[in-house]
Parts: C-alpha cells; sequence; structure tokens
C-alpha cells in the first residue's frame, strides 16, 4: 500500500521544484517519517472526505447550466442536500463553525428580499420565527434561485478552504504529510533531487563538500540515518586522508586552511581522480562547518579538535578561539590535555630505556672484554635500538673516548 501512495516532495522559496515518490521509499529509510505519516492519517482521511464532498459540489453546477434556468426539482434537491451535509458533518472539525456561519450568513442575505419567497410574506409573517441558524427552516420559504446562491457560498468556502490548509502545511509537517507532501523550502532543488536519487536506489552523488554537507542535514533532518551516515563516513574519511597528506608534505594546519580557504590547492593526491573530496577545501570547509553551527556531528568535533591539539600552533589556536561554542572549547582543550599525555608518557618511556641501556653498557664497561672491538659494537647495537644507527655511532664514539683514556695513562 506504501508503495502505491504517491507523495510530493516540494522545494525551494516558492516550493515550485516537486518530485514524486513512492511513500513506501521514504518510509522505509525513516522511522521518524513513518510516525509523520501515521500520525497524519485520521486528517488525511478527513481531508479526503472534503475533497469527495468538494467534487460533489461542482457537479451540480454543470447541471444547472445544462437546463438554463436554474428550478429543477433535482438540482435543487441536491443542492439542498449538500448544503445540510456541510453543515451538520463537515468533515474538518475545526472548520465546523467557520462552515456554519458562512451558509447561515449567505441563507440571512437572501432571507431578507421579499422577492425570493415562494409565497410573498404577508403583513402577518413574522421573520423571527426562523432564527438565523435555521438554513434549512429558511431555505425551505424561498426559491431555488436562493437555494443556489447559498450553495455557490459553499462551494467557494471550499476552494478557499483548500488554499488556506496548503498553505497551513508549511507550518506543521503533519498537515502535509495528510496531504501527502513534504515540504523543504529551505533545501536546494540539487540536494532534494540527490536524495530522491538515493531513495531510488540510484546511489549517492554529490559535486562538492558543500552539496555533501547539505544531503548530510537533510538525511538528518528527514530521519534517514543511513544516508547520514554514509555522508558523514565521506566527509571524515576525507578529511582525514587529507590531514595526513598535508602532514606527510609538510604543510601545517595553519597553511592548509589558508589554502583551502583561498581554492589554491598546492597539495597533490596522485589517486584522486576528479574526486570532489580531495582538495584542501574539504577541510576548510569541514572546520568552518564544525565550528561555525551549533551541534555539529560528534565524528567532526573529534577530528577537529584533535588536529587543532596535534598542531600546537597557538596563534592558530588564538585565531579560532572567537568562533568556538563552549563545548567545542571544551574538546579542544581535553584534545590538548591528552595530547600533552601522550607526550609525557612517550618521554618517560624514552627516558626508561635509556636509562636501561646505560646501565646494559655500563655493566659491559665492568666486564674485561677480549677484544675492545668487541666491546664497541656491543654499544653501538645497545644504543641503536634507541636513538637509531646515526644516534648510536655518535654515542658510541663517545664512549670510546672515555674507555681509551685510561690505556692511555
Amino acid at each position: 500500500m506504501l508503495f502505491k501512495t504517491i507523495i510530493t516532495i516540494e522545494c525551494g522559496e516558492d516550493l515550485s521544484r516537486q518530485f514524486k515518490i513512492p511513500l513506501g521509499f521514504l518510509c522505509e529509510q525513516s522511522q521518524k517519517q513513518v510516525e509523520v505519516f501515521w500520525e497524519a492519517e485520521d486528517l488525511r482521511k478527513r481531508y479526503a472526505k472534503v475533497k469527495a464532498l468538494g467534487k460533489r459540489v461542482n457537479a451540480v453546477f454543470p447541471l444547472l447550466e445544462l437546463h438554463g434556468i436554474r428550478h429543477t426539482e433535482k438540482c435543487r434537491e441536491k443542492a439542498m442536500a449538500l448544503i445540510l451535509e456541510s453543515l451538520n458533518d463537515f468533515p474538518l472539525p475545526t472548520y465546523e463553525a467557520g462552515v456554519a456561519q458562512k451558509l447561515a450568513e449567505a441563507t440571512d442575505a437572501v432571507f431578507r428580499k421579499n422577492d425570493l419567497f415562494l409565497k410573498p410574506p404577508g403583513k402577518k409573517f413574522d421573520r423571527l420565527q426562523f432564527p438565523k441558524n435555521d438554513v434549512k427552516g429558511r431555505l425551505r420559504q424561498l426559491h431555488d434561485e436562493a437555494v443556489y446562491a447559498v450553495f455557490e457560498q459553499l462551494r467557494f468556502y471550499l476552494h478557499r478552504l483548500k488554499d488556506v490548509e496548503a498553505g497551513n502545511a508549511s507550518k506543521s509537517a503533519v498537515k502535509a504529510a495528510a496531504q501527502q507532501r513534504v515540504l523543504l523550502p529551505k533545501e536546494e532543488p540539487a540536494t532534494v533531487e540527490a536524495l530522491v536519487e538515493w531513495l531510488y536506489k540510484n546511489g549517492l552523488s554529490f559535486v562538492d563538500v558543500n552539496h555533501l554537507f547539505g544531503i548530510h542535514a537533510l538525511a538528518d533532518k528527514l530521519g534517514i540515518a543511513s544516508l547520514a551516515a554514509e555522508c558523514m563516513d565521506l566527509l571524515s574519511t576525507a578529511t582525514s586522508r587529507i590531514l595526513c597528506r598535508a602532514k606527510a608534505e609538510g604543510l601545517s594546519l595553519k597553511g592548509l586552511l589558508e589554502e583551502g580557504a583561498r581554492g589554491d590547492e598546492q597539495l597533490h593526491d596522485p589517486d584522486a581522480n576528479d574526486d570532489p573530496l580531495s582538495s584542501s577545501r574539504v577541510v576548510a570547509e569541514v572546520f568552518k562547518a564544525t565550528l561555525n553551527t551549533p551541534n555539529p556531528p560528534a565524528v567532526l568535533q573529534k577530528l577537529v579538535a584533535d588536529a587543532i591539539a596535534a598542531s600546537e600552533d597557538d596563534a592558530l589556536l588564538n585565531r579560532l578561539l572567537p568562533i568556538m561554542n563552549l563545548d567545542m572549547r571544551g574538546k579542544v582543550t581535553m584534545a590538548m590535555l591528552r595530547n600533552v599525555k601522550a607526550k609525557a608518557a612517550a618521554e618517560a618511556h624514552r627516558e626508561m630505556r635509556l636509562s636501561h641501556v646505560s646501565s646494559e653498557a655500563s655493566r659491559s664497561a665492568s666486564i674485561k672484554s677480549e677484544t675492545s672491538y668487541g666491546k664497541d659494537q656491543g654499544v653501538k647495537q645497545a644504543w641503536g635500538k634507541v636513538l637509531g644507527p646515526a644516534s648510536a655511532t655518535e654515542t658510541a664514539t663517545g664512549y670510546d673516548e672515555e674507555a681509551d683514556s685510561p690505556a692511555a695513562d
């Protein structure tokens, strides 16, 4: 049933761009939309009844035009029945009073005209015996033309009601769903088109990082978690890749952000192949979105905080602090603390290993070796494990000078 129900996704400031999709395509990806359309079901049925009433009202007017003279008994009966149905059992409760008032006013206007009575009212006729809300009693006293005049006011009212409710749908997702619409006035058509393509199983297509951000925001808004996750995975992976590439090429974070803001691409990715997420602009836009938006995705907050902390660039930090909210400042502070602790732990581990190597070297020096060459090679190997070949050679050379000095004496 859901896949047979066609809904319209409308976007753009004037909602002029429209995409039609089966409701099932949307609901199978979003529990949020399932709940919205389920809540709207009763109102949808009421709208359907109003629509059916409008069609029956409109169907009477061709009969009136066909007969030319509006006094056929058949047309009068149809018009009276529809007037009374609208008066006593209008499908939308919020409009019951409005319909009753409109019909009562229209009836009162014709009831005041003596020439519209079936029998001209005499001097003893008392209009007060037919109160204003007695639409049925009043119309029974009047000619067909009077009935049709009231009937035409009902027709106008139903037409205006349709326009009013269509406008009210922009303020209520439930009302829009009841009209089988999804209204997205703030979304760009290109963003909605990409979402619709994805719903039709044609994959995720985007032109640049901002387009992808827009798709992610729309997916999150509509509750399409799998699409939002796919967008965020692409954004975070691309950001991490570019940050690593910049570090490998000796480009600072500050330089990378400035390059991305200028659009002056210096980083070279041989595997890019026109990938829209391969340029330094991706990092610049990710930083901008993460630092400027109220509730950015957690994965991007961590990426940005870790990158700022790892840069150890006080000037960059001072430049970014004014645009950070308190939550983001806290995350950057925690990332910097983790960075300091990690460095302290690494330094402590290095000193411990150096101490261990020095102890081993001292023990070896107290034992007479067969040859001074063998002694030198053992020290070089021990230091090489910690400091690398070059540093080990320098340390071993210093050791030789001290070891040889007693022999010189």
